[in-house]
C-alpha cells in the first residue's frame, strides 16, 4: 500500500492499471492499492478533524472491496468518525461490521471489540 503523500501519484497508477485491462492478480493489487489509499486519505482527514471527508475517503476503500484488511480497518475507522460526531448507533454498526467475520487474534478486530465494549459502557458487545 502506498504511504500518505505518495497516493497521488500511486493512486494514477493504480487506475492506469485498471484501465489497460491486465490479468486479474494485477487489478486486484491495484484495487487494493486504490483502497489502501483511500484509507490513507480518510485517516488523514480523520486525525484533522474533517469527519464527512474522512468517512467519505473510508467508504470509498469499501466499496473498492479489497483486500479484507483494508475493508476492515477502514470499518473500524468510520466508527471513529461516527463516535467522534455523535453518532453513537452508527459507531456501534461501524464497529460490529469491523468485527464480521474476523479473526480475534486481528488487531483491528480487538481494537473493534474495545471501542464496543467502551461506548456501550462497560458491557460486554453482543457476538
Amino acid at each position: 500500500m502506498a504511504r500518505a503523500g505518495h497516493c497521488d501519484a500511486a493512486s494514477r497508477g493504480y487506475e492506469g492499471v485498471l484501465r489497460r485491462g491486465l490479468p486479474p492478480a494485477l487489478a486486484r493489487a491495484a484495487r487494493g492499492g486504490l483502497a489502501g489509499c483511500a484509507v490513507e486519505g480518510g485517516r488523514a482527514a480523520l486525525a484533522e478533524g474533517r469527519l464527512a471527508e474522512a468517512e467519505s475517503s473510508f467508504r470509498a476503500a469499501i466499496g473498492i472491496g479489497v483486500p479484507d484488511s483494508v475493508v476492515r480497518v477502514a470499518w473500524l475507522l468510520i466508527g471513529d468518525a461516527r463516535w467522534a460526531d455523535g453518532d453513537t448507533a452508527a459507531a456501534v454498526e461501524a464497529y460490529r461490521k469491523a468485527l464480521a467475520g474476523g479473526d480475534q487474534d486481528n488487531p483491528v478486530v480487538q481494537r473493534a471489540q474495545e471501542q464496543l465494549h467502551k461506548l456501550l459502557g462497560g458491557t460486554p458487545p453482543p457476538p
